[in-house]
């Protein structure tokens, strides 16, 4: 009687002992957004003489920087990503593309390493 009673006692205390002694979570990454604008011209008879125009344009977007944290809350890695939409036109010419750009980057901080 007296190790059923030892028994039932342990079971609860167990469960309470599990459910407090939970495992070390990292902290919430924290993310910071820049916003991107740039525009201007290009003269591509810089790179060839026959070329008598400039390239002009108008970009857009963001830059989205995610810092990861370990258990001890130090920085981890990074991930950069980056979202640029925008129009390239010949000056002469007047044709016309779109410049749409997506770019990610992982930064190991342990390493050192872009990946």
């Amino acid at each position: 009687m007296k190790m059923t009673r030892i028994i039932a006692l342990a079971i609860p205390i167990a469960f309470l002992l599990m459910s407090l002694a939970r495992p070390a979570v990292a902290m919430k990454p924290e993310v910071t957004v820049i916003p991107y604008h740039d525009e201007g011209t290009f003269d591509c008879s810089s790179l060839n003489p026959d070329w008598a125009f400039q390239l002009a344009w108008i970009d857009d977007g963001e830059l989205t920087i995610t810092t990861h944290f370990d258990s001890n809350g130090d920085p981890d890695w990074i991930m950069f990503q980056g979202y640029f939409f925008g129009t390239e036109w010949n000056t002469v010419s007047g044709l016309t593309t779109k410049d749409n750009q997506h770019i990610t980057e992982l930064w190991d901080l342990e390493s050192n390493e872009m990946k």
